[in-house]
């Protein structure tokens, strides 16, 4: 299963949960914005 990046931002802001709003801002940042996931990870670039 795939999500849009539309989908994505907007489970996002529904999670009221930290740990999953964190892990989802990942995925956005990596997959969304076309970031490298190690460099997402460690906050970089």
């Amino acid at each position: 299963m795939s999500l849009t990046k539309k989908e994505l931002e907007t489970h996002y802001r529904n999670e009221s949960r930290a740990i999953l709003k964190e892990r989802l801002l990942l995925v956005l940042k990596a997959k969304g914005d076309g970031m490298i996931p190690s460099l997402v990870a460690k906050g970089g670039a």
